[in-house]
């Protein structure tokens, strides 16, 4: 951290101390912050909006009151949406469900694994009545570089 921003937030009253960073300072560091209880207010304007940012993975904008789905991420939704009724063509599922998900990528480039909110949301009322049916989740990272793929296995939640 530049010691002019050390100085910036020193002014908030935050008590801070420069250091230098060491060998797996910032894997400590997240330690450190993921073990401390977060209070969320409504003041917390700028935690709100980023938190749902990355829960939302930007599938959604917002201008003031209004939220609607990006452009791309709409436009992604129905490909998929589409692509699942030419190759489902039962009734939606109903009740508790399992569902794995085998994501096919072509390079072994990073890519997150839990970012697929949009291509459960793009199977609703197709496969399910509401993706909120799935009860357990899972989700594999492979590779296919010939051919990159999700898929999709759902099986009904054993009776408890």
């Amino acid at each position: 951290m530049e010691a002019k921003s050390i100085v910036e937030i020193a002014q908030f009253g935050v008590s801070i101390i420069p250091t230098a960073k060491g060998r797996d300072s910032k894997k400590w560091g997240i330690g450190i912050v993921q073990s401390q209880q977060i209070s969320v207010t409504k003041h917390s304007v700028n935690l709100i909006e980023e938190y749902r940012k990355y829960m939302l993975n930007h599938l959604y904008m917002q201008r003031g009151s209004a939220r609607f789905m990006d452009p791309r991420a709409r436009r992604n939704k129905e490909a998929i949406g589409w692509e699942a009724r030419g190759q489902y063509r039962d009734k939606s599922l109903e009740g508790p469900l399992k569902a794995e998900i085998a994501l096919y990528w072509p390079d072994r480039r990073k890519h997150d694994v839990d970012n697929v909110k949009g291509f459960l949301d793009a199977l609703t009322g197709i496969v399910w009545a509401d993706d909120g049916q799935i009860e357990d989740l899972r989700i594999r990272k492979a590779y296919d570089k010939a051919n990159p793929r999700a898929e999709l296995t759902v099986l009904p939640v054993a009776d408890k």
